[in-house]
């Protein structure tokens, strides 16, 4: 099991890092959260950078059952409780 930690938070936004902010990351849709209060001011080079990372990521543990990066994420156990940290 891997667990992961999504702290983007907007420099305009007065929200922080809320729920599902990885949403727009994962699905490369930026573009259609333009109006969205929790990406005020987001830089979109920001956006696509760290949404292709996580992208590659889920990826990986789709086609592989590991979520392999160039950043290590070892896996959540009771006596490792890992938490990957995703922020630009």
């Amino acid at each position: 099991m891997w667990s992961y930690r999504f702290d983007y938070a907007a420099p305009a936004s007065p929200f922080g890092a809320t729920h599902c902010i990885e949403l727009p990351f994962l699905f490369g849709t930026d573009a259609d959260w333009t109006t969205a209060p929790m990406l005020a001011g987001a830089d979109p080079h920001d956006i696509d950078t760290l949404g292709r990372a996580l992208r590659t990521a889920w990826l990986s543990f789709i086609r592989t059952g590991t979520p392999s990066t160039d950043t290590p994420w070892p896996p959540f156990t009771a006596a490792a409780p890992a938490v990957h940290h995703w922020h630009p």
